[in-house]
């Protein structure tokens, strides 16, 4: 083994088992974590069959960077262990050059530690692709399987909205490491009209508690309460772990502090009555917003504080810049999932003559929730479109759209409305050539990640979250926030096929090994490790994952359908009325007499179901 890895002309020195089978994509899927991250020791996802089928997948439970001795044991000794498997694992060739450890390590892959504690001393830098490398035929009582988690998870409205899809992916992560989840939603119990005055939900603190969870992972709650002291009470009950979908747990009462450029520095005295924006979502009365501030200041320097998860860099950056200069709660960077059996390539002509778009047209998609909201830097999209305009381009607008008249473009222009079902919006990305977003305030943006797990680039801002959920010139294209230079993107990509195509190659490979259901848990089994829920692994056990890891890949022969549910539902043509009517005399605000009038209006519909039920 020495000598012949001293004859080799490569970079890398993969191990595999005499009958281990390379996944679909793995090289290039560990060419592309070397050039990314510049890796020594890369692996990733083991997935292991007997003779009836899939029985799991294994992962190391490590995360990326430098290895350190104390990281390391020999299964005899307590700590954070958890060492990669020698299969399944590529390393740089100059560090296993001459190296016996390493060659004894790969005769008897049973007993590594040696090579591993040289390479801890040396501070060797590992990197986790989160896919499979390799399929490896396995005797089922070989597999040790940790304790089963009893996990809490707990939002304001369920799987809609962004974050309530975010929210449900997380879940499945943690379903598919065999876990069990209870699940609560707060709106079961009140309306989002009483969210100023609700601090009590009785029924989900009930269920979650009686669950006896070992961890609470919480999504937002804006939609149904304004304040935080349900967080103080499930705290007295179990760690729990705050995802931070936006700013709102950080701030007085708004999802981010003002809008780009301006940053509202309300936050560095505390938010109070003097808030610019107290009438738009989510709107808070002024007298009420010091208290809900110090709630949740005084929940971040207690004891025993919550986790705060960010879903990206920038957010972790926001949340220790807006948190108080005491905070006690550790801020963690964890990875939202992604379902990416869903989100894959299509055959771009079939599914264009599926969705009924041109054949020959370079289609350039837009998406969101709500596809004209504000923040989403709608202005700047309009002119840069304007001036892409040509009659070979056609620009699809997906999602609901408050106002069409603002998207009166010259040219090809398709509004494809809501769409609902994550299998039509795969075909949607899948079928356009460029990915757009104009936002300039994302605390990750998961729109480019479902794109370009279709094979499809982006072109974005260089700001916020979308850092992290573009990756320039691998996945996409960063430009300047200004309408030109989102332009000059659009148009580059528009007159270039094969950098196109390149993109939308790589970016798939990174995107899928970044936010996957398995990348995802990875980084959640880490944290859970270190808020002292999992007990140490010993003997290099790490992270076991159920059978259906098996079917969570594009490339499955039997891909896990019941993983995939619906995003959100259409609004009804009276309420799209009522909004556009609604916008139309007050814009993005909700003034004190409308948010009582809609709560009189909840109370009596709820009153009106109640006496039709007896």
């Amino acid at each position: 083994i020495v000598d012949a890895i001293e004859h080799l002309e490569c970079d890398l020195v993969l191990v595999l088992h005499a009958n281990d089978l390379l996944a679909p994509g793995a090289l290039a899927s560990l060419a592309l974590k070397r050039h990314v991250t510049d890796s020594q020791i890369i692996t990733g996802l083991r997935q292991l069959f007997d003779a009836d089928g899939p029985v799991g997948g294994h992962i190391t439970a490590l995360g990326s960077g430098p290895l350190r001795p104390e990281m390391l044991t020999d299964g005899a000794n307590s700590g954070v262990p958890v060492l990669p498997h020698i299969p399944a694992t590529a390393f740089d060739r100059n560090l296993v050059r001459g190296n016996l450890l390493f060659a004894e390590a790969v005769i008897n892959p049973a007993k590594p530690i040696g090579f591993w504690r040289d390479m801890a001393e040396r501070h060797a830098s590992l990197g986790i692709a989160g896919r499979p490398i390799c399929s490896s035929s396995v005797a089922e009582d070989s597999l040790a399987v940790g304790r089963a988690l009893s996990i809490g998870a707990i939002n304001d409205i369920g799987y809609v909205w962004g974050a309530g899809i975010a929210h449900r992916r997380l879940i499945e992560a943690i379903r598919i490491a065999g876990h069990a989840v209870t699940v609560a939603k707060l709106a079961d119990e009140a309306s989002a009209s009483e969210a100023e005055e609700r601090v009590e939900f009785p029924k989900a603190e009930a269920s979650l508690i009686a669950a006896e969870p070992d961890f609470i992972l919480t999504g937002n709650v804006h939609s149904a309460t304004r304040q935080l002291d349900l967080f103080h009470r499930l705290r007295d009950h179990a760690p729990v772990g705050m995802v931070l979908h936006d700013l709102f747990s950080m701030t007085g009462r708004c999802i981010y502090p003002d809008t780009y450029p301006q940053l509202c520095m309300k936050y560095e005295t505390g938010c109070d009555s003097g808030c610019p924006t107290p009438q738009q979502y989510p709107f808070l009365a002024p007298d009420k917003i010091a208290t809900a501030h110090r709630g949740k200041r005084a929940l971040y320097t207690r004891k025993d504080p919550p986790v705060l998860l960010a879903n990206s860099a920038w957010t972790a950056h926001m949340a220790n810049v807006l948190g108080p200069r005491d905070r006690t709660a550790p801020i963690e960077q964890i990875r939202l999932a992604f379902p990416t059996q869903t989100f894959r390539p299509f055959d771009r002509k079939t599914v264009r003559a599926e969705l009924g778009l041109p054949a020959d047209h370079i289609i350039i998609a837009f998406a969101a929730v709500i596809a004209d909201a504000p923040l989403k830097g709608l202005a700047d999209l309009l002119m840069a479109l304007k001036k892409l305009a040509a009659p070979n381009i056609t620009f699809a607008a997906i999602g609901r759209i408050n106002d069409p008249g603002k998207y009166a473009l010259p040219g090809n222009m398709i509004m494809a409305g809501t769409i609902s079902d994550e299998n039509v919006m795969a075909k949607w990305f899948a079928a356009a050539d460029i990915y757009v977003t104009a936002s300039r305030m994302e605390t990750l943006g998961q729109t480019p990640i479902e794109a370009a797990l279709c094979g499809t680039p982006t072109v974005a801002y260089a700001f916020s979250g979308l850092k992290d959920s573009v990756v320039n010139g691998i996945s996409g294209l960063h430009v300047q926030p200004t309408a030109d230079a989102l332009f000059e993107g659009l148009k580059r990509l528009a007159e270039d096929a094969e950098l196109r195509a390149n993109l939308g190659m790589w970016g798939r490979l990174l995107m899928e090994a970044r936010y996957s259901h398995v990348a995802s848990y990875q980084r959640l089994h880490q944290i859970f490790q270190a808020q002292g829920v999992v007990a140490p692994h010993k003997g290099g056990v790490g992270i076991q994952f159920t059978p259906v890891v098996a079917r969570v890949w594009s490339y499955s022969a039997d891909p896990d359908v019941e993983v995939t549910v619906n995003m959100t539902n259409s609004d009804s043509g009276m309420m799209q009325v009522m909004r556009r009517a609604k916008r139309l005399v007050f814009g993005d605000s909700q003034p004190p007499w409308l948010r009582s009038a809609r709560k009189l209006a909840d109370q009596a519909r709820r009153a009106l179901k109640g006496k039709q039920a007896q």
